[in-house]
């Protein structure tokens, strides 16, 4: 079951340029639905720093963010399971189940001011 991260349940200290309350489930429809984890998603401003990196209070380090040429979501975490994701309104990237400690990685070519970012626990 795919659950909800609530910006309570975040530090938003750690997620430079992210606004309160920007987190969001999974979209429906995403084929992870089974994913036992859970999600956690923003949205990168025109007029932000194209690029973030944040540490969750789950553990790990995720980077996501957009420039001319791609858009990106990475996660890495030392002991758990886990994945990451992009999403326009036209396209998605969806890493696999990443082994702990190695990085996952999702990537869109091109450029699309409605990208969505998320991260996973599985």
């Amino acid at each position: 079951m795919v659950g909800i991260i609530g910006a309570a349940a975040l530090t938003s200290a750690l997620f430079v340029g992210v606004p309160a309350g920007a987190f969001a489930s999974e979209p429906a429809g995403s084929g992870i639905e089974s994913c036992s984890g859970q999600w956690s998603e923003v949205s990168v401003s025109d007029s932000a720093s194209p690029a973030y990196e944040a540490f969750p209070n789950e553990g790990g380090t995720w980077q996501y963010g957009a420039n001319p040429v791609k858009m990106w979501s990475n996660y890495w975490h030392a002991n758990k399971c886990h994945g990451s994701s992009v999403y326009t309104n036209t396209n998605k990237s969806v890493s696999i189940d990443t082994a702990a400690g190695h990085w996952s990685y999702a990537q869109l070519w091109g450029y699309d001011s409605s990208a969505r970012y998320y991260y996973r626990i599985c």
